[in-house]
């Protein structure tokens, strides 16, 4: 009788083991989709600040030797404290190394800002959905037409380097996933949209709904469609976080 209560209370013990281990992997693994956007989104911020000025390159940088968990006890921290654990393992930016590609790239986004504010500010180019740039009809596009195509190309093409690179360092290889990226990105850029400028409503659900409660959507007129393009309120407070 003894040995089987023993057995029983064993089994007990290692099914209860087993079910923490599958829900402590299983919160693991939302907590780094949840976490991926949001390193995302501070390595837009990062990034977009350096292109404006407001940051210098060396300030975001990966550093090294940021480890928070070692090999031997990091088992632990994921089963005591498994939104830690995942956070100090993934680091808080997506860019795992400043290749010189990534940093040529945004050296150029920086050389050439003044220039894309300009267009934007005239009402000539507009962030689009994507995190890339689009022409829009406007008086200054008929003046310099050839000109602000190609530092409109020029620009989609550095940025599209940038985002298919922070895509490999993070293992995402699949069309789906540089969508996602660039999804994530462009809400960073259109939070931080100066009011007057055009950007395009996204047409993803999750975004279109934070789109919807965003201080841009509520200043607006009318309620704008996915996929369409509106302007910044006069009144809208670019986001510089």
């Amino acid at each position: 009788m003894k040995n089987t209560k023993k057995a029983l209370l064993v089994l007990l013990v290692s099914s209860l083991g087993g079910l923490m281990m599958l829900a402590c992997l299983y919160t693991r693994h939302d907590i780094h989709i949840t976490l991926d956007i949001r390193h995302i989104q501070q390595t837009a911020s990062n990034i977009e600040d350096v292109v404006s000025g407001e940051k210098d390159l060396q300030d975001i940088k990966p550093k090294s030797g940021s480890m928070l968990l070692t090999t031997r006890h990091d088992w632990i921290a994921r089963l005591i404290d498994p939104v830690a654990s995942a956070y100090a393992q993934e680091g808080g930016d997506a860019i795992k190394e400043m290749t010189p590609e990534l940093e040529k790239a945004i050296q150029n986004r920086k050389a050439r800002a003044a220039e894309i504010r300009e267009y934007k500010s005239a009402g000539a180019v507009g962030e689009n959905k994507l995190a890339l740039l689009e022409t829009r009809p406007a008086p200054l596009l008929k003046e310099k037409g050839d000109e602000i195509r190609a530092a409109v190309k020029a620009e989609n093409r550095d940025r599209q380097l940038i985002y298919e690179e922070i895509a490999r360092q993070n293992g995402k290889t699949s069309i789906e996933d540089l969508t996602s990226i660039q999804q994530a990105w462009a809400e960073v850029n259109r939070a931080k949209s100066k009011p007057g400028d055009w950007v395009q409503v996204p047409t993803d659900p999750k975004y279109l709904r934070r789109f919807m409660a965003s201080d841009i959507a509520k200043d607006l007129s009318a309620k704008p469609t996915p996929g369409s393009w509106v302007k910044v309120p006069e009144g809208y407070t670019p986001k510089s976080d």
